[in-house]
């Protein structure tokens, strides 16, 4: 089968086959590349990057403008080189670049799957509210008539998806994890050196988008937490890099971490990629995600997949997984709820959240596998749900 995917790839730097993009584009690529085990696999970028190469995937630039429609046509080229598509994956919604491509698609036959990645959220849909509004319902609305269906990452997505397209199939598949850099024995002996060290170390991966991502709220309950307790053994690392968004400039966001970092209790840290970035999960207590809104965290399946246990709020659409897996904690955004869990972590024994984060390891090498998933759920040009 071959299959064709629609995404942009962001902040992309290739070396020696690897990709340094965010948890969203990673989870496309890590998705296409299990695909080429029983598959051809192509992926259509809307970005301006170009000369990407992955072993066994195909790299085409999608941009249409009214002169390529017709002449020199990015999909008529892929086509060419490629050859005609059984599946297109559409990974980005908010593109007028569906139109030719999903109308070339239609008249060749071929089917076409929606998966918007968070971007119908509640929370999503209010950024940019009035523009997303008009391009939904003016745009999109009549576009999406031509797809086939739609693929939710989780059960939280299924929802937004039916509120907005209610007659559309939706087929559940989640993002998976890749196990290259998984060793049980490697998370034991991590797990036992964590225990003897008296500090807890709880920490955040993710850009620092401080509304989506809810750092404003964790930074205000550390705060809370640290006036609260007399041990103060919780530290917190942040991980991550600047987006400048929703009134959030760098400099309001240092200031905002050396208030509070004058007390030594915080760690700042640039972004991480490949092995280095799982080095650096294995090194946390506990991975903290106090999302306003996502699709479903890539780091959260990463920090599962190296035995580190998860505390997440609703919103990040994860909190089946960590009930299913007995490997985390709910949290929510309600004052004084995250300065709480700090204080009951600190007295938990070190043991127990071990065990937590290696329950996470087992669920996800059985569950999670993004082979297994890839395997399943994308056979002979049909798709098929994933059960978690």
């Amino acid at each position: 089968m071959k299959i064709v995917h629609f995404a942009k790839l962001l902040n992309t730097k290739l070396k020696r086959n690897t990709f340094r993009v965010g948890g969203s584009e990673s989870s496309v690529v890590n998705l296409a590349l299990a695909q080429t085990k029983n598959h051809e696999v192509a992926i259509l970028n809307s970005s301006k990057i170009e000369n990407l190469k992955l072993k066994n995937i195909k790299f085409f630039h999608s941009e249409f403008n009214l002169l390529n429609i017709f002449f020199n046509n990015p999909f008529f080229k892929l086509i060419n080189l490629f050859g005609k598509p059984d599946i297109i994956i559409i990974h980005e919604i908010y593109n007028f670049n569906l139109i030719p491509l999903i109308f070339f698609s239609k008249f060749l036959k071929i089917n076409i799957y929606i998966c918007p990645r968070g971007t119908l959220s509640p929370i999503a849909l209010e950024i940019n509210k009035f523009k997303k509004y008009l391009y939904l319902q003016i745009f999109f609305k009549n576009v999406v008539r031509f797809a086939n269906g739609f693929i939710a990452l989780n059960k939280g997505e299924k929802t937004h998806i039916k509120k907005k397209f209610k007659n559309h199939q939706i087929f559940l598949i989640p993002n998976g994890i890749n196990r290259v850099f998984s060793n049980y024995k490697n998370i034991k002996l991590s797990n036992n050196l964590k225990i003897k060290r008296k500090k807890i170390l709880i920490g955040f991966l993710g850009r620092y988008d401080f509304y989506i991502k809810g750092l404003d709220i964790l930074l205000k309950e550390y705060s809370l937490y640290l006036n609260k307790s007399l041990k103060k053994s919780v530290k917190i690392i942040f991980i991550g890099e600047h987006r400048v968004k929703h009134g959030y400039s760098s400099q309001i966001i240092l200031d905002k971490f050396n208030k509070i970092n004058k007390k030594n209790s915080i760690k700042i840290s640039g972004t991480f990629y490949k092995k280095k970035k799982f080095r650096e999960l294995q090194k946390f207590d506990i991975l903290i995600q106090p999302s306003r809104s996502e699709g479903m965290p890539s780091t959260v399946l990463e920090a599962m997949s190296v035995g580190v246990p998860v505390a997440a709020t609703k919103e990040t659409n994860i909190l089946d997984i960590l009930k299913k897996s007995n490997s985390g904690w709910e949290i929510n955004h309600n004052i004084n709820d995250i300065s709480n869990f700090f204080l009951k972590i600190e007295n938990i024994d070190k043991k127990i959240i071990s065990n937590y984060g290696l329950r996470g390891y087992k669920y996800s090498f059985n569950k999670l596998d993004i082979q297994k998933i890839s395997d399943y759920c994308f056979q002979k040009n049909k798709l098929r749900s994933y059960k978690l």
